[in-house]
């Protein structure tokens, strides 16, 4: 794949996410009586499409607007909110993202691990995209199946079967 291909399953990803935190949470908020459920939590899903810090974001956000109707309502609002986040950062996100990109969760742990620690928030955005490249390209280096580049860039000489093109045909 490209990275135009890993950016588009990462996207994929974080849409799927916000799906995930939008269903669940709506559930969960019609549960416990909130008013508005249903907008809050599509309200937390769609801020879920912004990687890493969004679903944070919008927690906070609806905590506030939750303070101005009930206390007690907003502590649990935040308690299942929080708890949802968690589960889907660490069960639901490394499986959805793995099985997209073809990466395991733990390369990804690793690689959000790594991008933070290179490029701060940026590099978390970006590290599952570069390492499914780079894992694409490591299969290509690595696959003994490829034939080996002869002639030019743009034209391969050998047909399918791996014979040379036109030989003994009186073509050349």
């Amino acid at each position: 794949q490209s990275l135009e291909g890993n950016l588009q399953s990462f996207v994929s990803g974080q849409l799927l996410l916000g799906l995930f935190m939008a269903t669940t949470l709506s559930i969960a908020f019609w549960f416990l009586g909130v008013p508005y459920f249903l907008l809050f939590a599509v309200f937390i899903g769609a801020m879920e499409l912004i990687p890493f810090i969004g679903a944070t974001l919008g927690i906070g956000t609806v905590g506030i607007i939750v303070a101005f109707i009930d206390w007690w309502l907003t502590l649990k609002v935040l308690i299942v909110a929080i708890a949802m986040q968690q589960v889907k950062d660490n069960i639901v996100a490394p499986r959805i993202m793995g099985n997209l990109t073809g990466l395991s969760p733990v390369i990804i742990f690793a690689a959000l691990l790594l991008g933070g620690k290179i490029g701060g928030l940026l590099g978390v955005i970006l590290a599952i995209p570069l390492t499914g490249v780079l894992k694409s390209i490591v299969e290509v280096v690595l696959n003994p199946k490829l034939p080996p580049q002869t002639g030019s860039f743009f034209y391969n000489p050998l047909d399918e079967d791996g014979e040379m093109r036109g030989w003994g045909e009186g073509e050349i």
